[in-house]
């Protein structure tokens, strides 16, 4: 979708429909374009139609073969596993990657993940280690991408620009340390929360984060930034709308205007968006934009407010039923 009528000084977030999976695109009022996120849980280096319609989105999207940032919030296959196809399609200059060496079992990959230099393998240092091609191809593609740069996701940091910033909170060193990624929950909460601020408008993304992060990070913003309450206006909703996501005190501590779920039930064994989660979205008194309904949503961000379009119009009560309704 390319909305009528944006201007130079815009911002543009497009939440791209990838099926199960994220894959969120943004322009800069600058120009500077940054994408989190690009995967789909039945991915892989063979030929998908979600692959091929991101990368046609992509295409259009992006003008000069540029990709000034890349984020990859977490490991997981619905997020990773068309990330080799970006970076073979684009020029990347600056990657945000989980402090989580590749170790894959496969040996095509495993010979390729051990010619990387040890100056750069050696500066992932949690203990845990993730085994799957998905990864591995990032990694690999990441490590060796000519004149570019990464970022571990550790810490604090912000991208910035005139007008504008992105405030990425992640796991300090000492969490990474105490966190075991062998088990879902724990890999999921390793996804940074960021913050963009643009136009006096705050966006909330939150990769696939869940209830062990959320309240992390609302201590983390209590304890060192003083904050009690964050106004915000849109949430991307953390791991496609799962029950273990987006609690009551998150919703309370942000206080935003609208959410976005990325979410399809294809190739899913529980599958989100889940009703409970869904009723405290609408007990926040959001408005609500899914993937799976509305298809890719674009969000733009002026001087004017906030502009939103679809590529469908899903009945409104059809969007507050949840993918386990039925089962109640």
């Amino acid at each position: 979708i390319e909305p009528s009528g944006i201007a130079k000084g815009d911002l543009v977030v497009q939440f791209i429909d990838v099926g199960q999976g994220d894959c969120i695109y943004i322009r800069f009022p600058d120009g500077d374009e940054m994408l989190i996120d690009a995967g789909n849980a039945s991915g892989s280096s063979g030929s998908s139609e979600y692959k091929d319609s991101m990368l046609s989105i992509l295409d259009t999207l992006v003008t000069d073969d540029r990709i000034e940032h890349l984020m990859l919030t977490h490991c997981d296959k619905d997020h990773v596993s068309y990330m080799d196809e970006v970076i073979a399609n684009f020029e990347v200059k600056k990657f945000y990657m989980p402090n989580v060496l590749a170790v894959p079992t496969s040996s095509e990959w495993a010979t390729k993940i051990n010619s990387l230099p040890s100056s750069k393998t050696s500066l992932f240092t949690d203990k845990d280690t993730v085994d799957t091609t998905a990864y591995a191809a990032f990694f690999y593609g990441a490590l060796t991408e000519a004149d570019s740069t990464f970022v571990l996701n550790v810490g604090d940091f912000s991208i910035t620009g005139e007008g504008y910033s992105l405030d990425f909170y992640c796991y300090d060193e000492s969490e990474w340390e105490n966190t075991d990624i062998s088990t879902a929950e724990e890999k999921n909460a390793i996804s940074p929360i960021g913050i963009l601020n643009c136009h006096n408008k705050k966006i909330v993304l939150t990769g696939d984060s869940n209830e062990i992060n959320e309240e992390y990070w609302i201590e983390h913003m209590k304890e060192d930034y003083g904050l009690n309450l964050l106004d915000c206006d849109v949430l991307k909703v953390g791991h496609h709308g799962s029950s273990t996501s987006t609690t009551t005190e998150f919703l309370d501590f942000i206080d935003c205007e609208y959410a976005v779920i990325s979410c399809n039930e294809d190739g899913n064994t529980y599958i989100p968006p889940r009703q409970d989660t869904l009723d405290r979205i609408k007990a926040a008194d959001c408005g609500l934009y899914r993937t799976d309904m509305h298809g890719s949503v674009v969000l733009v961000v002026n001087a004017s407010g906030l502009t939103f379009t679809t590529e469908h119009t899903p009945d409104s009560e059809a969007i507050w039923v949840g993918a386990d309704k039925d089962a109640d």
